[in-house]
């Protein structure tokens, strides 16, 4: 796994075990903070970037 992988699952971890948190809090269901959080790590800031290594994940969690 290359040094860029670990970052981008680094990210993408730390945006699903807090978001679900936040939006407890804040009364807004997890679900519409994680695909908020989806579209602005992925295609606006660029900070996560398609790969073999998060596709398969990706694949792997619509199975599950």
């Amino acid at each position: 796994m290359e040094s860029f992988d670990a970052i981008s699952l680094v990210f993408i971890s730390l945006g699903a075990f807090l978001l679900p948190l936040l939006g407890n809090k804040i009364k807004i269901p997890g679900i519409v903070l994680e695909i908020a959080y989806g579209i602005i790590v992925g295609p606006i800031l660029n900070l996560v970037s398609p790969s073999e290594f998060i596709s398969g994940l990706a694949i792997l969690g619509f199975y599950f």
